[in-house]
């Protein structure tokens, strides 16, 4: 085993440590909803307070991911990333001590800051690390954690919660990312040359791989609400993470309080959707290219409409493992759709500005996914405790996504840099 890591290049050993990062960074944001309905109970909050704080992390994700993308560029991928772990490590072993609504939603929100300065610095620091040709190998060992993680969270939280209570979770799950930061430090460099182990073969090979810099044109936000698409691309994934994020943050308490399960049984079934979801996202590529023939639009579409009729199926389902089913088969809708989407995405939109672009889009998803847990926590508080209007709300969005899909252009957008200064 010491052998073939051993014999690992130096970027495969970085992109390893990367990954793990990205692992617990997800397991961090996911416990909270896991535990949500202990919490809840003994916090004495509502289903709209439970949803504000669960919305409150997204806030805070979403609104200051600029700002990580401002210090990676600054300070570089390693201390930022270091930063960012240690920054959200304190604040989840601070959700353990917290007493109440408010001071759960202040150490929430402020645990989303610190989420969201690791994504920019990750990507950078992949950028930086991996040729043109290997980055895609990259993004999709990075993508498979989004969706490996969710699934493991619930067995590891139910376990815990189960020995030591709820707040122990948070405690727990703090220690890995102090450890994380320390390999941080001591493992990332912002510049491959800078690495003691690395030879002058793999050197070559990186920045030999790396794209050449060119001239990017500069470009307001109102300029790039003027691309072709980029509304359109924003809006569907507003509508996708108005779906995604509604599932994950409700899932658990939904099967707790709606489908009576106990803790136990709860975890397990919990993780069983985001499992199939990552399935799912290992045979997206091949499933779209065999059965789709490499039509992306038809292939998002059917999947989305497939995920929103399982969601109605799983609601009105009266046996409690036909609702996982059908759950499972949404999951899977919705993780198969990532990579497609945002490959969809690097088609039409202009390469010069990507980057930007691809940032709005991703704030537009984060602005859906901050807004869908508390509106679902507010009609579960107005119905009563129904989880009905919810599942409604969730089944549209995915539904809109499956009919805007149709609208995205057929041919990608070249930006020149004179119509973009203009």
């Amino acid at each position: 085993m010491r052998g073939m890591f051993k014999n690992w290049q130096v970027r495969n050993k970085t992109l390893l440590l990367l990954w793990l990062i990205m692992m617990v960074a997800y397991i961090d944001r996911a416990n909270f909803n896991v535990a949500a309905p202990y919490i809840q109970k003994e916090l004495q909050l509502n289903s709209a307070q439970l949803g504000l704080v669960m919305s409150s992390f997204l806030i805070g994700y979403g609104w200051f991911q600029v700002f990580g993308g401002i210090m990676a560029d600054r300070w570089g991928g390693r201390k930022t990333m270091a930063f960012a772990v240690l920054w959200w490590s304190i604040f989840t072993a601070l959700t353990g001590f917290a007493g109440g609504f408010l001071s759960m939603l202040a150490i929430r929100f402020v645990f989303g800051i610190g989420e969201s300065f690791h994504p920019p610095a990750a990507w950078k620091s992949i950028s930086v690390w991996f040729p043109k040709e290997e980055r895609l190998r990259a993004n999709a060992l990075m993508l498979g954690a989004i969706a490996l993680a969710p699934a493991i969270t619930p067995l590891l939280v139910v376990w815990c919660m189960q020995v030591f209570g709820w707040k122990s979770v948070f405690w727990a799950f703090s220690i890995p990312g102090f450890i994380m930061a320390w390999l941080i430090w001591k493992n990332i460099y912002d510049d491959p040359a800078d690495h003691p182990k690395i030879t002058k073969e793999e050197l070559t090979k990186i920045y030999d791989g790396l794209p050449p810099a060119s001239s990017i044109p500069t470009m307001t936000l109102w300029e790039a609400c003027r691309v072709p698409g980029l509304v359109l691309f924003a809006m569907i994934y507003l509508l996708f993470d108005i779906t995604y994020w509604g599932f994950s943050s409700w899932l658990p308490s939904y099967l707790v309080k709606v489908r009576g399960f106990g803790m136990l049984k709860m975890g397990i079934y919990a993780s069983l959707p985001f499992l199939t979801g990552f399935i799912g996202l290992l045979l997206a590529n091949a499933i779209g290219n065999k059965i789709f023939r490499g039509n992306k639009i038809v292939f998002l579409s059917t999947i989305w409409v497939v995920g929103s009729a399982a969601m109605y199926f799983a609601y009105a389902a009266e046996n409690a493992e036909v609702c996982i089913a059908f759950l499972c088969l949404t999951a899977c809708g919705m993780f198969m759709s990532f990579g497609p989407f945002w490959a969809l995405i690097t088609t039409r939109m202009p390469t010069q500005a990507m980057g930007f672009l691809s940032s709005i889009i991703n704030g537009a998803g984060k602005i859906g996914g901050a807004m869908a847990p508390m509106a679902i926590g507010a009609l579960i508080e107005i119905a009563g405790g129904s989880y009905g209007a919810g599942f409604v709300l969730m089944e549209v969005s995915l539904l809109m996504c499956a009919v805007l899909i149709f609208f995205a252009r057929d041919k990608k957008t070249v930006l020149h840099p004179a119509s973009a200064s203009n």
